[in-house]
């Protein structure tokens, strides 16, 4: 499966695109997806069993493998529907450690600046890898190297907007792998 073919699966498994969805708050939502990803991705990246184990003592309904496919990036996994009032959400556990959270109204500012003041309050340090932007402006991913005590994770977030399906809200899709 293509890098564009995954997009557009994405794109519309996490459409349709509500109005409640298009109104809701980008930082609310940007906090809801970076609370998500600090209380399961980084406590869990790398353990697998222990991410989905902490997934279903929430109750997060897993997906079928079928619909997993497009959040798993190509990575064969699991994946839990985390989807709340204010916006869709999954949660996805890679089966080799990685963890990512995939939001359907993918503000990245808003959750650049979430994820920093998560990081802070975490006492983490933060050290920039790479921030880089499609030409034109569709697309835009910034790595991170998180240190969090001894452990060290590679957080990575990056939009990406659905030529293929307009309707759709851009994704944002936040991932977490050990290093």
């Amino acid at each position: 499966m293509t890098l564009r073919s995954v997009l557009l699966v994405m794109a519309i498994a996490l459409a349709p695109a509500t109005a409640s969805a298009q109104q809701a708050d980008p930082y609310r939502v940007a906090s809801q997806a970076v609370a998500l990803f600090q209380q399961a991705c980084l406590p869990f990246t790398g353990s697998p069993g222990d991410l989905r184990a902490w997934a279903s003592a929430r109750h997060l309904p897993e997906t079928s493998p079928q619909q997993a496919l497009p959040f798993l990036g190509g990575h064969p996994g699991k994946v839990y529907g985390a989807s709340t009032q204010d916006g869709k959400m999954a949660l996805a556990s890679e089966d080799n450690g990685g963890c990512r959270v995939v939001v359907e109204f993918g503000d990245k500012a808003s959750v650049d600046t979430a994820l920093q003041g998560a990081f802070h309050q975490m006492g983490a340090i933060v050290l920039p890898v790479n921030d880089r932007g499609s030409a034109d402006g569709k697309a835009s991913q910034t790595l991170l190297k998180v240190l969090l005590g001894s452990r060290s994770v590679l957080v990575s977030t990056a939009t990406h907007v659905h030529p293929e399906a307009p309707s759709a809200l851009p994704t944002l899709v936040m991932h977490a792998t050990g290093q």
